[in-house]
């Protein structure tokens, strides 16, 4: 028998049961693709990771898989997986662990309070969509729930791309029910991999943005805390004058019952960003595999 321990750690929360669960398998080395997405289908999460020895000079190599698909690139298991490493190895805090991705090498810090940095690329605009109707139909709300004026609907990446919905207040937020044909189909036209719902009305001090995620083909309804569409978001809100330059919280998961804070610090319009959060370890375990 093979066995493979993983770490259980919270992404985004200071308290355990909050956040965006995330199992980390420690030393991957013997498992097969179709093992890891077996695995990964297993846990149940929105991702797991699975660490293997660096091609490069960096801590790991890391490989990404949904419970329906391997990714390349993601907030949350980037930030829990750079706490991971850092928790396990005893690393002095501020050191910087870098983690080699499918196609890109990126640095996380882990400070004080298990707090952990993550940098990302400049966010890039994409297509904007127009057919308030459609995006209603897509996310089971009114027309008049989508404050079109005040933003519009428009995709931002930093690597992977979401369609950013504007809405009119926290009411239309928690009835949103998306539907399982229009949404897909919206978000294949617009080459977007989730839909991001934001509104001005927070619940927690200090947050500019409280928002929803709901992505598509990767065998996850809604995310908890989503690190990737945080950073592109940064790009949305300064576009847009949500907010100004500097550090910019956004809150998430709340309807599920998993309250998340993000942390995003950006310069300037057009510069690379920051996405952060705290990290909770809550437990660790073994998969025995014949």
């Amino acid at each position: 028998m093979r066995r493979f321990a993983y770490l259980h750690v919270d992404v985004f929360t200071d308290k355990p049961f909050g956040g965006n669960p995330l199992s980390v398998f420690l030393d991957a080395q013997g498992l097969s693709a179709d093992e890891m997405q077996a695995i990964a289908r297993e846990m149940n999460h929105s991702e797991t990771t699975f660490l293997f020895p660096p091609a490069k000079r960096g801590a790991a190599k890391v490989r990404i898989f949904t419970p329906a698909m391997e990714i390349p690139f993601a907030g949350h298991p980037v930030v829990g997986t750079g706490f991971a490493i850092a928790h396990e190895r005893g690393l002095a805090r501020g050191e910087a662990v870098a983690l080699e991705l499918q196609h890109v090498e990126i640095s996380t810090r882990v400070d004080a309070d298990d707090f952990v940095w993550m940098t990302q690329p400049p966010p890039e605009r994409g297509a904007r969509v127009a057919d308030v109707d459609r995006i209603a139909r897509a996310l089971g709300i009114g027309r008049g729930d989508i404050a079109m004026d005040d933003g519009g609907a428009e995709v931002w990446s930093t690597g992977l791309p979401f369609l950013f919905v504007p809405l009119t207040g926290v009411t239309p937020m928690g009835r949103m029910r998306p539907n399982p044909q229009v949404l897909p189909e919206l978000l294949h036209d617009a080459q977007a991999r989730g839909a991001y719902a934001i509104t001005r009305e927070v619940a927690t001090a200090g947050a500019a943005v409280r928002g929803r995620c709901f992505p598509v083909g990767v065998g996850v309804v809604e995310d908890a805390a989503t690190g990737s569409a945080a950073g592109a978001l940064a790009g949305y809100l300064l576009e847009h004058g949500w907010t100004k330059p500097g550090a910019i919280r956004i809150e998430q998961g709340l309807e599920l019952g998993r309250p998340s804070l993000l942390h995003v610090d950006v310069a300037a319009a057009g510069q690379p960003v920051r996405v952060g959060g705290r990290v909770v370890a809550v437990g660790r375990g073994e998969i025995t595999i014949a």
